[in-house]
């Protein structure tokens, strides 16, 4: 006679938090060094030169393409905030066998 095993448990189990979640934070802070955005549209929208604006960040356009544009580039601060209960994901988990 074979004799009859349960087996189980119970427990909780957490992930983890990415690390692009802080270093967004951490980058994210609101200070004076945000970026400034410029809004073109249509055919005022200047050609992207992708190459050219990775060896010399000076050739980023400034201004659309008509000379103008229709909006005042405005720096835009970006804040990342945590909630004070922010953590891991975590659930409980059970099972039996």
């Amino acid at each position: 006679m074979n004799p009859l095993i349960i087996r189980g448990g119970v427990g909780e189990f957490r992930g983890t938090v990415s690390s692009n979640l802080f270093s967004a934070a951490a980058a994210a802070t609101g200070l004076s060094n945000a970026e400034t955005q410029l809004v073109c549209t249509g055919a005022s929208v200047p050609q992207p030169d992708w190459d050219a604006y990775f060896l010399n960040p000076g050739a980023i356009p400034t201004q659309c393409a008509d000379g103008g544009n229709l909006f005042t580039p405005t720096a835009r601060p970006s804040v990342t905030l945590f909630d004070r209960d922010f953590e891991a994901p975590r659930a409980w988990r059970a099972s039996v066998r």
